[in-house]
């Protein structure tokens, strides 16, 4: 933040004394490695408020980097060669300053006043934000989210060693050969999808399939399987207002139509069963921001104050082509590649999965979907980690067969779920149900699909792998 924005609030807390004593200290051959090493860990040069010690600082760790011994030489040419306004006096001074034992009591102090300068300034930024309208308030949350949630991420919290890495890979096989073994991810009520880990952290989930083919529905169906087992979901739609959605969840979970609920009035069995269906549901844990669907940029904002104030394990956004996004560039492709490749780093960043929807361009041609047809661009399935593409023959013509190995399933009342793409699962396809009335995807037992009528399968009843 440029200093001509900070207005009087009084002076940030700041410790001359510690600074000189830490990089003092560095300067010296006592400790050296071990103080280095805790440094690194804890500070930056933003931890030192006097910009001399900041550049001495600099240079340490440039020094250091270099595999080389820091000492008051090496440490000295390294301020000249960068031009540096601290010098050899400046050196003198600060080893004066250095520390017999050990310094991390100080190095931590550092750090947590540097944290306390960084409130200052951002409770600076927002009382100027307040104070004029020339940026956008979404703009505003989303750095004051941002800054607010770097001020405690630790210069090494991703850094992890192979044995560590061994060591969780060790629990986790150990956990697959449990019977019932415990789910890292988030169960999504389908079985083929969660013996494979269901929707895991980090993760971003795209939904593709054709107009009127049930991405919604079934993005919906995740959701609720989600929030059953306790993960808070936040849900974005650019089509559906909340009471629509809400609508929706009524009508998967008692059986009787959206439209029905949201439209006619119900007699009393229907209208006991939408409040029995609705009661069973964990209905706090499922989120809706209808301020936040008219761009890419107040999503993402939205998402990362979702995590803070409700700790949301996953987010659904429906969907990738009808967002206004806010780019330069006019080609569709690369602003649908930035969007995707936006919300999968926010979801390594927050450690939670995303589910977002796309449209896949229609084909007269071949019924059954695949990559090649993601609509504006293939860089969406780059981005993905996993690609789930659904597919109801029955939407398109009761004539209409399930590719192999399911060409003698029902296409009547069933979808199938293609996982084209699946960065840590592998392909694989399943059938589930489909209930048109309800707009309900739900789990079938592999051994209880159900067959076509006879004319209809007859030549492929023998081929069937039950």
């Amino acid at each position: 933040m440029a200093r001509n924005e900070l207005t009087a609030l009084g002076v940030p807390v700041h410790d001359p004394d510690c600074e000189r004593t830490v990089l003092g200290t560095l300067l010296t051959t006592r400790l050296k490695g071990r103080t280095i090493c805790a440094v690194r860990e804890h500070l930056t040069d933003g931890s030192f408020n006097d910009p001399r010690h900041q550049e001495v600082f600099r240079a340490v760790m440039a020094v250091d980097s270099h595999g080389e011994d820091v000492n008051f030489i090496s440490v000295a040419a390294a301020l000249a060669k960068a031009g540096a306004t601290a010098g050899r006096t400046d050196l003198f001074a600060l080893m004066e300053a250095a520390q017999v034992g050990d310094i991390l009591d100080y190095v931590l102090r550092l750090k947590e006043l540097a944290i306390r300068r960084q409130m200052w300034e951002l409770g600076t930024y927002l009382l100027n934000a307040g104070t004029t309208e020339t940026d956008d308030i979404a703009d505003v949350q989303e750095e004051a989210v941002a800054r607010l949630n770097g001020m405690f991420a630790s210069a090494t919290a991703d850094v992890h060693t192979l044995d560590e890495a061994n060591a969780e890979l060790h629990r986790q096989m150990e956990l697959n050969r449990q019977p019932e073994r415990e789910m890292l991810g988030t169960p999504t009520g389908f079985s083929e999808m969660d013996r494979r880990g269901g929707l895991s952290p980090t993760d971003l989930v795209v939904v593709a399939g054709e107009t009127s083919m049930g991405k919604t529905a079934f993005a919906t169906a995740l959701a609720m399987s989600a929030i059953r087992a306790g993960h808070p979901v936040a849900f974005y739609s650019m089509e559906m207002s909340n009471v629509q959605l809400a609508a929706r969840i009524a009508a998967m979970q008692s059986g009787v139509n959206s439209r029905a609920i949201l439209q006619e009035r119900l007699p009393d069995d229907k209208l006991e069963a939408v409040e029995r269906g609705m009661s069973s549901l964990p209905s706090h844990l499922c989120y809706f921001d209808d301020d936040a669907t008219s761009s890419i940029d107040r999503i993402l904002a939205s998402i990362r104050t979702m995590v803070l104030r409700h700790g949301i394990r996953g987010a659904v956004v429906d969907y990738l082509q009808i967002l206004n996004v806010n780019m330069r560039s006019t080609n569709k492709e690369q602003a649908m590649g930035d969007v995707a490749r936006r919300l999968k780093n926010l979801a390594k960043e927050l450690g939670i999965w995303i589910v977002a929807l796309s449209q896949l361009n229609r084909s007269q041609d071949r019924a059954v979907p695949t990559l090649d047809r993601l609509r504006d661009s293939g860089q969406i399935g780059e981005a993905a980690d996993i690609i789930a593409l659904i597919y109801r023959p029955w939407a398109r013509s009761s004539a209409l067969k399930y590719p192999e190995p399911f060409t003698g399933i029902d296409t009547c009342g069933t979808a199938m779920v293609d996982i084209a793409k699946g960065r840590n699962t592998g392909i694989y396809r399943f059938i589930c149900g489909f209930n048109a009335e309800t707009t309900h995807f739900y789990n079938i037992d592999p051994l209880r699909l159900p067959r076509a009528d006879r004319a209809r399968q007859a030549d492929t009843l023998d081929d069937m792998p039950f």
